[in-house]
């Protein structure tokens, strides 16, 4: 084989290989077991899983260094209504928001309460009412 050839054809390799590395990653579900509230740092169900609550009725605080206001998007998997506050004491909570049972918000930006105040990163604590 000539030299020329044999450039072109390690080229060729190198050009198709790496093409194959640079394919993007397909996006993996969403891991929340069923009868849970699960809440991740970022919109799209990514970054780290904050919240993996079994679907009870009670009020729970987010702890506070990891979780508290930096929800991102969630899933609902429970039979419950989610009630989201913005204070760790809901009776001191300027913001609430209602997430159907059943429901997912990707991202927090989308859920708003009736002043249009968006939910994302603005979480501290949650209530199941099942």
């Amino acid at each position: 084989m000539s030299k020329p050839v044999l450039i072109l054809s390690i080229a060729g390799v190198l050009a198709v290989g790496g093409s194959l590395l640079a394919a993007p990653a397909a996006e993996a579900a969403p891991d929340c077991a069923a009868n849970r509230v699960c809440m991740w740092e970022d919109a799209g169900y990514s970054g780290s899983r904050y919240v993996n609550q079994k679907g009870a009725s009670g009020t729970y605080d987010i702890d506070g260094w990891n979780g508290d206001n930096e929800i991102s998007s969630l899933i609902n998997r429970t039979s419950c209504k989610l009630t989201l506050y913005s204070a760790d004491e809901p009776a001191a909570s300027a913001f609430t928001w209602s997430v159907a049972a059943g429901r997912r918000v990707g991202n927090l930006k989308n859920l708003k309460d009736s002043k249009g105040n968006h939910a994302n990163d603005g979480v501290q604590s949650f209530k199941l009412s099942c």
